[in-house]
């Protein structure tokens, strides 16, 4: 066992620090100290209002420059107070021994009307070992053999750290990422694709003013699984950053990039061929784009799935595939299907017709499927459409 003492832990030189005092609120720091499972802050905040509930809320919080998990947010009805403790976890991952500079914007609103400004919204800075702003030293990023730098402009730096794929399958990258812009920025990958196949992980992380935070990008295993790949060729994505605070703003950034893990370049690269089966249906396929219907049948809820493979062949053209006026054994029913691919891509996915419309109409069997299939320019919505076709789908028993 791993016995935490004293002689391991930073001192803190705060106590009870009032970071804000108002009409309507009270918000301290009461203490910080150092644990075996993170560095604790303890906080004191007071409702002074007679006829709000207030909601005390913190984000964009970052340690001697960095962005860290730290969340906090806590209702106090009018006219009481409330303690909480926040934990931040890992610092020594990010080379930070003791916090020095403490950042963060606290927002404090009246928690049952969103539509009213908010009472508090601004930045505060702490210092709580005692060091000046002077002599805050921000920790140099740490840097890698293989790392991959994607930007490092005056917007900011994008960097793979490390590129891992584990025994499964699962693909993990680890990132850092900086924002020298002049407002807080959320950077989010979009239209992803691992050896050119649409496969979306979730990446979306705020970046305040003059931050840096260290991440990992996770790619499922079960959906590597799924495409049964050999080796990770390429990763494709658009690389999208836009203020957070001025959504209607243009971006920052709008760029599409692509990583090659095993050394290979775009031009060396060979896609996969897509999966086959025997009960596929080949919808439409042309020079353009593709629309295959792989198999179907009902799931263990009793949904009606089929599943599909769509391909956008063009080099220069974003593609919108759609279903309209779907019938189920000459009954209308009311699906939605739209799914959007940029060019050179390819996806696999699902349309679900689920048990509950299928029960409204007593269906309980599925012998003809009719839709009207429409591929069009998504760029360009006023253009013919490249399809527009009805067909018809009979599932084998």
């Amino acid at each position: 066992n791993i016995t935490y003492t004293a002689e391991y832990a930073m001192s803190y030189i705060i106590n009870d620090e009032l970071i804000l005092e108002d009409e309507n609120c009270v918000f301290t720091i009461t203490q910080i100290e150092d644990g075996l499972l993170g560095t604790k802050i303890y906080l004191s905040f007071e409702n002074k209002t007679t006829d709000k509930d207030l909601m005390f809320t913190w984000d964009n919080v970052s340690v001697n420059g960095y962005m860290v998990s730290a969340y906090f947010a806590e209702e106090v009805t009018a006219g009481n107070k409330a303690n909480d403790t926040v934990t931040i976890y890992d610092l020594e991952e990010i080379n930070i021994s003791s916090i020095d500079l403490l950042e963060f914007n606290l927002r404090v609103y009246d928690s049952n009307n969103w539509s009213a400004d908010d009472l508090v919204d601004s930045v505060f800075k702490v210092y709580p070992t005692g060091i000046s702003p002077l002599e805050i030293a921000i920790p140099e990023r740490r840097t890698t053999e293989d790392e991959i730098v994607i930007f490092d402009n005056e917007v900011g730096t994008f960097v793979i750290l490390a590129y891992e794929v584990s025994s499964s399958g699962e693909i993990k990258l680890e990132y850092y990422i900086e924002n020298r812009h002049d407002g807080n920025l959320m950077f989010t990958w979009r239209d992803v694709s691992v050896n050119s196949y649409l496969i979306d992980p979730y990446f979306a992380t705020v970046v305040a003013k003059d931050k840096r935070e260290y991440g990992e990008i996770t790619f499922s295993e079960s959906r590597m699984e799924e495409l049964d790949f050999e080796s990770i060729e390429e990763i494709e994505f658009s690389f999208v950053a836009y203020d957070e605070d001025d959504w209607s703003a243009d971006n920052v950034i709008e760029q599409i990039y692509a990583i090659y893990p095993t050394g290979m370049t775009k031009e060396t690269v060979v896609y996969p061929d897509r999966l086959s089966t025997t009960t596929e249906d080949i919808i439409f396929e042309n020079d353009q784009f593709s629309f295959i219907i792989l198999s179907s049948g009902f799931t263990e809820f009793g949904d009606f799935e089929i599943n599909y493979y769509i391909e956008n062949k063009t080099s220069d053209m974003d593609l919108m595939f759609s279903w309209h006026d779907v019938s189920v054994n000459n009954y209308m029913f009311d699906i939605y299907f739209a799914k959007s691919l940029i060019s050179g891509r390819r996806a696999y996915g699902s349309i679900t017709f689920y048990d509950y419309k299928l029960d409204q109409n007593s269906i309980t069997s599925i012998d003809e499927i009719e839709f009207e299939l429409k591929v069009y320019d998504y760029n360009d919505w006023l253009s013919d459409p490249l399809l527009k076709t009805v067909f018809t789908y009979n599932p084998e028993e």
